[in-house]
Formats: structure tokens, C-alpha cells, sequence
């Protein structure tokens, strides 16, 4: 998948958001999901919208139509660029996305200039399963259209710019999260990407931490830190990104601790590495349907919470249902930005 990319969307009246036009498919589980967007927010605008592995500058107006319900069709424009490529600094971030603003403006304006030819092809083919709307528009207006897109294109992605927002792959850094199967580990990364959508409109620098920790965080094998590794993964390469851990398990079944007793056993052999980075560890005991069978005295003394404060490993425990409790979430992220900066 390329670096940058630039896309538009609209809402369909049938089918609800919908993509009329990317430089590339975003069909991987990996790719940004612009849907979304357009369905919590329909007030006109540019902001910020930050994804795991993609922070977007969007720009949502409306279009004049004729044959739109209410007079009018949702647009959004997107430039998109991989998280992975910027660096650490998070004034580089957003100051790198906000000059692409008035541009995604402009290429809106001008977009506008192509009605009522646009939103006629909007409403013409809503039957169709074309991934590409603009596959089914008469020829003259692709090759209209694809001349402005391709203006802009080469407008927001100019190759040198890259070098003064973009750091190497390898210095990323990362907050792994580990559990046994079935302890929630993708249902707390969802939630907290809900919740940073949710935030996004508040001009608060905490959100934008939290904005960094969302996208940096990645799921890694239970066996990750044993030694030989049978993961694939490197372990010296593990520990050279890990800016935080993040441990999960179920405590609404009597063999939840007992589920995390070889994970822990890994990653206690490498405390020396986290104490000597200051690397925080999270854990997190997760509540299903409000049951809780383990205690958090036994859960202090199953994961000798004070003998890692005292060497040197910033810990805390969190009980949280992570389908329901989002302000207990909020803590884990404040926690976290506190003691990683």
C-alpha cells in the first residue's frame, strides 16, 4: 500500500457511505476505514482523524443535486499517510496535516465546478456493486475529473516534503498488547479507536497523545518474548520498539491467571530490559457479563505488582469491562501518556 494516498467518499442514500474514488483499493484489513467517518459526522468542515496505521486530514462538504433527498449530497475528500512515516514529534504530525487543509478546500471547490455532471453520476448507478464509482461515468467526465484529481495528487504527495516529516520504519516505537486467545485483545484496540474518534473534535494536546498511542498499538503472539522464539518475530527487535505493554486477561473464568502464567514467566525474564527503559506495563483485568471470579488481591500477588514498582517498572492494574467502561479506558490511555513522556 502506498505511503499517501488521496480519496473521495460520499453517503449514498441506499447504501450509505460509499467510495467514489482512491488512488489505490483500501479493501486490506489493514486500511483506513472512511466509512466510518461519514457515518457519525455530517457537519461541513476539515479535521484530523487518526487510524492505527493511517492519520488523515478530511475535508466534508455538501454538493448541490437535483436528485439528492434534501437537495444536497455528503462529499468527503481524504488525503491519508501512514503513521509509520512520521516522526516522534507530534507538532511535526499535525502541523504536516493542517497545510493540507486550505488544498483539500481548493480541490473541493473546483470538484464543485464538475456539477451537476458529479452528483448525476452518483444517483445514476445506485444498483451497481462497481468498488469504483466513477468505473461507470460517461468517459468526458472521467477524463475531467481524473485531470483535477491527478492535479491535487501530485499538489499533496510532492516527494520532498517527506524528508522533513518522516522518520525510518525501524525507529517506530510500539505498545504491544498480549493475552491468551479469547481475552479481548482486538475488542480493547477497537474501543479505544471509538473512543479517539469520538474525541477528535476536543483541542486538547492529551488527545493528540492519545492519538499516538492509538495508532502505535499492535497485537503480538503469546510466545512473542519466549526464547527460541517460534513466532517469527525477533526479539531484539521487539524490545527496541516496545515503548509500552499492555496485558489482558479474563477474570470472569477461575483460569484466567492460570491462562497467564506462562506469558508472564516470558516477559518477566526480561525485566531488567524494562526497568532499565522504563518501559510501563499495563495489565488489564478484563469483565465479562459482569462477572468477576478472581480478586485483586490475588491478581497483585499473582503478578507481584510492588516488586516490579520497587524495580524500577512503572505497573499498574485495571479491572475494566472493555465492551462498557470507556472511562476506565480513558484512565489506561492518561496512565499510560503520563508515564511514557
Amino acid at each position: 500500500m502506498a505511503d499517501q494516498i488521496l480519496a473521495i467518499t460520499y453517503f449514498d442514500e441506499i447504501i450509505g457511505p460509499n467510495l467514489f474514488y482512491c488512488s489505490e483499493p483500501l479493501e486490506s484489513p489493514n486500511s483506513p476505514d472512511l466509512n466510518r467517518i461519514l457515518e457519525f459526522v455530517e457537519d461541513e468542515g476539515v479535521f484530523v482523524f487518526s487510524f492505527r496505521k493511517f492519520q488523515t486530514i478530511n475535508h466534508l462538504f455538501y454538493m448541490n443535486s437535483k436528485l439528492a433527498r434534501g437537495g444536497k449530497d455528503l462529499i468527503m475528500i481524504s488525503f491519508l499517510i501512514k503513521a509509520s512515516y512520521f516522526k516522534k514529534e507530534i507538532v511535526d504530525v499535525f502541523k504536516y496535516l493542517d497545510s493540507k487543509g486550505p488544498l483539500l478546500k481548493q480541490f473541493a471547490t473546483e470538484l464543485k465546478e464538475l456539477n451537476p455532471s458529479f452528483t448525476e453520476v452518483l444517483h445514476t448507478h445506485k444498483n451497481s456493486t462497481a468498488s469504483n464509482v466513477l468505473e461507470l461515468a460517461p468517459k468526458d467526465f472521467q477524463q475531467k475529473f481524473l485531470k483535477l484529481y491527478d492535479k491535487y495528487y501530485n499538489i499533496l504527495t510532492p516527494q520532498y516534503e517527506l524528508g522533513h516529516v518522516i522518520k525510518p520504519k525501524d525507529d517506530l516505537k510500539k505498545v504491544y498488547v498480549m493475552g491468551p486467545p479469547a481475552s479481548g485483545k482486538s475488542t480493547l484496540i477497537k474501543n479505544i479507536e471509538v473512543i479517539q474518534f469520538y474525541n477528535q473534535e476536543k483541542d486538547d494536546l492529551t488527545v493528540k497523545f492519545f492519538d499516538i498511542i492509538t495508532e502505535n498499538l499492535e497485537i503480538v503472539p503469546p510466545k512473542a518474548f519466549e526464547e527460541p522464539n517460534e513466532t517469527g518475530i525477533e526479539i531484539k527487535e521487539l524490545l527496541t520498539k516496545i515503548e509500552a505493554l499492555i496485558l489482558i486477561f479474563n477474570i470472569s473464568e477461575e483460569q484466567g491467571l492460570e491462562k497467564m502464567d506462562k506469558i508472564f514467566k516470558t516477559v518477566l525474564e526480561k525485566k531488567e530490559y524494562f526497568s532499565k527503559n522504563n518501559v510501563p506495563l499495563v495489565l488489564i483485568g478484563n469483565v465479562f457479563n459482569h462477572n468477576v471470579l478472581i480478586k485483586q488481591k490475588k491478581i497483585t500477588k499473582f503478578f507481584k505488582i510492588k516488586n516490579l514498582k520497587t524495580e524500577g517498572i512503572p505497573t499498574r492494574y485495571f479491572q475494566i469491562n472493555i465492551m462498557r467502561e470507556d472511562d476506565k479506558l480513558v484512565e489506561v490511555l492518561r496512565w499510560l501518556v503520563k508515564n511514557i513522556l
